[in-house]
This record gives structure tokens, sequence and C-alpha cells, in this order.
């Protein structure tokens, strides 16, 4: 509503600056007649209704609606403003607001039957009743400007002709029966609430998609897409594209989803495919085994990114810039050219099928959850770590350290490099790990090795021979240091005196 407040304002600011022009002028003309004093008089009352709209638009939408429904019953006028709120025009239901939807379309079925719903309608639109329609059969008469409520055409399961939709339908379009087009169809410019294509398995001829859809946009059914297709600009709520197989045409998404994008029955992109600019739910890509051509990322990603099944990356790729949970890579097995990790990753990052890093790989900047790298054997070029994983970081399979690696400052959870066997670079653990350490494997340290300030749990040294090459110890360990029965005497006892009461001898 904040877009509509500043509308107003400015509506009221460019009505001000009018009036005491043309005041001024009259004045100044010497036209002090009956006539001149009604045109000031007129601008008056309109700056007088637009600051009563700026306030109305200021409320609460509970009040705004009690507001409205005092009117009606004392069979009042309502304003245009009230109009497009208790039609729902100036803004899309959902979430915290569906209670406010649901009572609004309870007033208007309560105090309002169909000529008079035209009426609040056509008062909302500055248009004309006859270009409001209420029926189906009015809707498709072709000369419709704004359908009230939805518009259910479920029983079309082919076009072959001609037809025309209204120019906007407030509420959702069900064409949940329709397999095939055949003829050139333009939708409506705008769905308030979903468009529903779910049986639509092809589209062979030109389809001009609305430019925006409330709520959702279902084509789940469709397989293949042999004509280029400009989608909504904007979908409020879920784009369902499940058994979409691979995109082989040029396909304009739009630039915002606002909840989940399914494409997990695609396969492969053989051509430049750019995805929306923001997605607020989840990304399911998790068909995808391969990138080999221009993929073009959203910006944000405000839940889950499945790439799950993804084992290849041919091609330059930059991820989302901020994932809001879950980047789920698991089946990635190497990285052979250059990938830009999210900056934020919420939750979890998976690659646990990662054995080897060929390229320099910056990781995201933070990892909210765990970070699983738990099948990497080896790293052949430089890796920087996130500076905060919040969860455990896994790197089971890490036998050596033989180029430099930047670890994370802090590691909420427990840092696992249980089949480290030896370090052959200077090598800094991060500043603080929230549990475990887990170095239990390792047998020799040919350079400096900085431990952790802080490890929240157990350290886990019971590999080592000799503590020579560990240049400065944790400051602070909260459980148990378990260390080779095999140590020297000397240090045996430099770590007794170090950690008294917590060490322990394998």
């Amino acid at each position: 509503m904040a877009d509509i407040c500043k509308e107003l304002r400015k509506q009221l600011h460019e009505l001000d600056t009018l009036r005491k022009s043309c005041g001024s002028l009259l004045l100044r003309e010497g036209m002090e007649s009956d006539a001149a004093k009604e045109t000031v008089r007129k601008f008056d009352t309109l700056a007088e209704e637009l600051r009563d709209d700026v306030a109305f638009y200021r409320q609460p939408f509970d009040e705004r609606l009690d507001d409205i429904e005092r009117k009606m019953k004392k069979k009042e006028n309502l304003t245009k403003w009230e109009c497009r709120v208790l039609y729902g025009i100036d803004w899309y239901p959902g979430g915290a607001e569906y209670e406010d939807d649901k009572r609004r379309k309870e007033i208007v079925e309560k105090w309002r039957n169909d000529e008079e719903k035209k009426q609040d309608l056509a008062c909302a639109l500055d248009i004309t009743p006859d270009r409001i329609s209420v029926t189906k059969e009015e809707a498709l008469s072709g000369t419709i400007r704004y359908h009230y409520g939805a518009l259910n055409l479920g029983g079309l399961i082919s076009i072959d002709t001609d037809l025309t939709m209204p120019e906007e339908v407030g509420g959702g379009l069900w064409l949940n029966g329709l397999t095939s087009i055949k003829t050139d169809l333009t939708m409506p410019k705008e769905v308030g609430g979903h468009l529903d294509l779910r049986t639509l398995t092809s589209i062979k001829t030109k389809l001009t998609m609305p430019k925006k859809i409330g709520r959702y946009l279902d084509l789940r059914s469709l397989t293949s897409i042999d004509t280029d297709l400009t989608m909504p600009e904007e979908v409020g709520g879920d784009l369902y594209l499940h058994k979409l197989t691979s995109i082989n045409t040029e396909i304009t998404m739009p630039e915002e989803v606002g909840r989940d994008l399914y494409l997990g029955g695609l396969t492969s992109i053989d051509t430049k495919y750019t995805m929306p600019k923001k997605i607020g739910g989840e990304l399911d890509l998790c068909g995808l085994t391969s990138i080999n051509n221009e993929l073009t990322m959203p910006e944000e990603v405000g839940s889950d990114l499945y790439l799950n099944n993804l084992k290849s990356i041919d091609t330059d790729l930059t991820m989302p810039k901020k994932i809001g949970r879950y980047l789920d890579l698991r089946s990635l097995k190497s990285i052979k050219t250059d990938l830009t990790m999210p900056e934020k990753v919420g939750t979890n990052l998976q690659l646990s099928s990662l054995k080897s890093i060929d390229t320099d790989l910056t990781m995201p900047k933070e990892v909210g959850g765990e970070l699983n790298l738990s099948g990497l054997t080896s790293i052949n070029t430089k890796i920087t770590m996130p500076k905060e994983v919040g969860g455990d970081l896994y790197l089971h399979k890490l036998t050596s350290i033989d180029t430099e690696i930047t670890m994370p400052e802090e590691v909420g959870g427990d840092l696992y490099l249980d089949n480290l066997r030896s370090i052959d670079t200077k090598f800094t653990m991060p500043e603080e790990v929230g549990g475990d350490l887990q170095l239990g494997n390792l047998k020799s340290i040919d350079a400096e090795l900085t431990m952790p300030e802080e490890v929240g749990d157990n350290l886990y040294l019971g590999g080592l021979t000799s503590t020579q090459g560990i240049t400065d110890w944790s400051s602070k360990i909260g459980g148990v240091i378990y260390v080779n029965e095999a140590l020297p005497g000397n240090e045996k006892a430099a770590l007794e005196k170090r950690y008294p009461g917590k060490v322990e001898y394998r």
C-alpha cells in the first residue's frame, strides 16, 4: 500500500499547486465572480477527498474494512479507493493478510448484488459498468476490461478458434482441462489469483502470458516448448514446470517468482537460459546432470536450491548471491571451470561427492549450517573456505594438505579431519571450533600448525608420536585431549601442565 499512499500524496500536491495557481490567476485578472469562486471551491473539495483517501490508506487493513462496511450498511456511496480495497485490486492476497482477504469477500457477497458489484468496480477502475463481468458468459463476450472473482474455464479441452479473454481477472483463471492450444492465444494482462494450466502438455503456437499473476502458475504437465515463450513478469506464488525435460528454444522467465520454482524434470539446457532474478522459495533443478550452456542463475533464492544430481559443470557458472537455506550439490564430482559460489548459504552446503578441486575456488563467506566436503581427497589449487560455518565441517577423506587452504575463522560444530595423515605446508586452523576437532590419524607435521584458539569439546591427536610442529596450542579445550601413549615424556608433561585433568592417552 505504500505505493498507493505515495501516488495519492503526489496527486494531492499537484492539486494544491494547481489550485493556488488557478486562484492567483483569477484574482489577478479581477474575476471574483461566482463562477470563479465555484472553481476554487471544487479544487478545495477534491483536495479534501484526496486527504481523506491518504488517511484511509494509512489505516490498518481491518479498520479500513470496518469503515467500508459501516458505509455499506448506511447505503452510502464508496469512494474509488474504498472500492479498490474492497475488491482487492491494489494488492494480491496471501500470507498474513489471508483472513482479511476472506473477510472482504464476505462483505462483498453480503452487501452487494451483481449489478452493484459492477457499479463499484466501474468506480474503482474509471470505466463503464458494461466492461465489467461477473459470469463466464459475460467474461468471454469480447469487450470485458475486468472480471470479478475466479474465471472457471475448466471444461475447455482444446482451443482451436479465437478466444478473447478479459483484460484482467480479479481471481484465479482455471484452464485445468486444456491439453492443446491450436491457435494464437492472448491471456489476460493480469490475473489476481492463480493461472491453472496443469493439463497442457505442449506449446506449439504463440501464447501470450499475463504480465502478472498474483498466486501460482501451474504448467506441471508441460513436456516441451516448441516456440518462443515469454513468461509473466511476476508470479506471486509457485511456478510449476515439473515435467519440462529440456529447453531448446528461447524462454523469457519471470523477473520474480514469489515462492517455489519447480524444474525437477529438466535434464539438459541446450540454449542460453536466464532464470528469474529472484525466487522467494525453493528452486528445484534436481534432474539436471550437467551444465554445458550459459545459465544465468537467480540473484537470490529464498529457500533451498536443489542441484543434487549435477555431476559436472562444463561452463563458467555463477550461483545466486544468497541462498536462504540449503544448497544441494551432493553429486558434483569435480570442478574444472570457474564456479562462483553464493556469498551466503543460510543452512547446509552439500558437496559430499566432490573428490578434487582443480581450479581456484572461493566458498561462500558464510554457511549457516554444515559444510559437507566428506568426499574430497585432494586439493590441487588455492581454496578459500567460508569465514564462518555454523554447523559441522566434514573433510573426512582428505589425507594430506600440501597447498594453501584458508580455513574458516569459526566452525560452530565439529571439524572432521579424521583421515588427515600429513601436513606439508603451513596450516592455520579455525580460531574457534564449537564441537570436536578430529585429527586422530594425523601421523606427521612437516610445517607449522596453528591450533584453534578454542575447542568447545574434544581434541583428537591420537596418531601423533610427537607434537613438534604444533606452534600454537588452544588456550581452551572444553572436553578431553586424546594423545598417543608413545609421546615423549617431556611432551606429555608439557600437555598435562597446559591442560590439567584433560589429557588422556591411547
